[in-house]
């Protein structure tokens, strides 16, 4: 998994919300379901919420292509 970068949502008043939006890339989509399989067994993840700390206890998952005219391509 490599990361991207990583946004916090904000409201029409530009205040935040409760979601953090990122962005990884991955190989492939088998290599991307062991990368959050990984994340989410992980013991130290795990520990955080655990602990009650305020944290994403999901995620949404959405495969993304670039466009020809991206400079990611």
């Amino acid at each position: 998994m490599t990361n991207i970068g990583y946004w916090v949502a904000t409201d029409d008043d530009r205040k935040p919300t409760d979601n953090l939006v990122c962005l990884v890339a991955h190989d492939s989509r088998e290599a991307a379901k062991g990368s959050w399989e990984a994340f989410w067994a992980d013991p130290e993840w795990a520990a955080v919420r655990a602990n009650g700390e305020e944290v994403t206890a999901s995620a949404t998952t959405m495969f993304l292509d670039p466009t020809d005219f991206s400079k990611l391509r």
